[in-house]
């Protein structure tokens, strides 16, 4: 085992010193930066974004097909008693955690240039170890849904020429983007798309560009769904092609006014309007309230950025966990971790870590809740009828959603301060976890009784 894990960790070292030493020295010989910095400062950053990225993809991705179909696997892994789900959950982790090893690596690296050229100069350096691990699941998973289509293993050109290469070349990691030509810049900015449409028509032109995109992509599904069933029949509800014997009304109607009679349908819908209430007010409010606080604007888009990658993690982690975790448990952590970012801002001292945990909490927990609400409502409502009764819950849910952003401005208009604002939504997160509660709990009940 030793020697397996000194295999696998100790040699991959050698590439970033090979890299850094190659270009940072060798290159930047030739290179000259405005102001005082040096091209190895410049490089080794780009390095600690760039190395995490490759082999969280290669490992998913070519590591991925090759267990899959030359070696066999996951033939034997799904003979026991974990299924498909959880050996994708497990690759992309792993392609995660390979990753995480690049980027210890690297600051290993950086640390034997250090004395020299000044590289690492505060010990923060060492939260890019776990920030890899969650950028190193996104690309991981990018990875692996290249390989859940991939016909052959020379279909992975297209992933490389068109992925990674890009990515790869145009991440600003070896050269400041503003020194491409124009065009050039754009195609480097395009991923994401919002960047292209701010350079090009500011936030009012962006924001009317992505409203366009939604209604196009909303028509789209419109037109291809039109005519198809609402409902697919569930094994242990009514047909939905006949009349309810009982009292003439077609099965669906039937499902949703006996759902609605149940106190847990509300009390459910309650827990769920006062997390997205909150998921709402912090979305629209959070850079002018970290602003507030004294934070720098680049911070607080930092925080911004890291509720993304959050949120995917929350999503992969609760599907690993999720079938040996009671419900009651993850939908109280789902909606609890929300509140416990906001305290954390509110009452912790100033500091990037502090932003960091608010924004791994709100993160987490809205991508658990996504989970656990469908999860709820099949199991303790029922999976009759499913999309009518969501569809239902979705009203009150979308009106608080609405509503949020204007409610936290009233309040800090009469107040003059976010304070407020954070412990109202605090408050609001801690009606939803026992609103959560109480709706499981009497839901059960029923259920047992019947």
């Amino acid at each position: 085992v030793f020697r397996l894990w000194f295999a696998e960790l100790a040699p991959p070292i050698l590439g970033p010193i090979m890299v850094i030493t190659a270009l940072g020295l060798g290159l930047g010989g030739f290179v000259e930066l405005g102001g005082d910095q040096d091209y190895i400062e410049f490089l080794t950053p780009g390095l600690l974004a760039l190395f995490p990225m490759l082999w969280a993809m290669f490992d998913c991705g070519w590591g991925a097909y090759g267990r899959m179909n030359m070696q066999g696997i996951y033939d034997a892994v799904v003979a026991t008693p974990l299924n498909v789900e959880d050996v994708i959950a497990g690759e992309i982790f792993w392609g995660a955690t390979r990753g995480a090893f690049q980027a210890v690596h690297i600051l290993i690296a950086a640390l034997l240039f250090t004395p020299a050229y000044g590289l690492i100069d505060s010990p923060l350096a060492l939260l890019v170890i776990p920030f890899s691990l969650l950028y190193g699941v996104l690309f991981g998973a990018m990875a692996m849904s290249f390989t859940s289509v991939a016909p052959s293993m020379s279909s992975y050109n297209f992933l490389w020429a068109f992925i990674i290469s890009p990515m790869f070349w145009f991440g600003g990691a070896f050269y400041p983007l503003d020194r491409l030509p124009d065009g050039l810049q754009i195609v480097a900015q395009f991923i994401p798309l919002t960047h292209v449409l701010i350079e090009g028509f500011g936030w009012r032109g962006a924001l009317v560009g992505l409203a366009a995109a939604n209604l196009i992509a909303a028509l789209i599904h419109f037109i291809s769904l039109r005519g198809q069933a609402r409902d697919i029949p569930s094994p242990d509800g009514p047909s939905p092609d006949g009349p309810s014997p009982d009292h003439g009304a077609p099965p669906r109607t039937g499902v949703l006014r006996a759902a609605v009679k149940r106190p847990a349908f509300w009390w459910l819908t309650l827990a769920f309007t006062a997390g997205w209430f909150t998921t709402a007010a912090v979305t629209f409010h959070i850079v002018p309230m970290l602003a507030e606080r004294g934070y720098a604007l680049a911070l607080a888009v930092s925080a911004v950025a890291l509720i993304g990658p959050a949120q995917v993690a929350g999503r992969v982690l609760v599907t690993i966990v999720a079938p040996s975790m009671a419900l009651l448990t993850t939908g109280c952590i789902a909606l609890g971790l929300p509140a416990l970012g906001l305290i954390f801002v509110l009452t912790g001292p100033d500091g990037f870590w502090v932003i960091a945990v608010f924004a791994i909490c709100f993160g987490m927990g809205n991508g658990i809740a996504t989970i656990v609400r469908a999860n709820a409502v099949a199991e303790i409502i029922g999976r009759a009828g499913f999309g009518a009764i969501n569809g239902v819950m979705n009203v009150p849910v979308s009106a608080a959603r609405a509503l949020a952003p204007s409610a936290a401005s009233a309040i800090w208009i009469v107040s003059g301060s976010y304070d407020p604002v954070l412990w109202l939504l605090s408050l609001v997160c801690a009606l939803g976890v026992l609103a959560f509660v109480i709706g499981v709990v009497l839901g059960r009940k029923q259920a047992a009784r019947a």
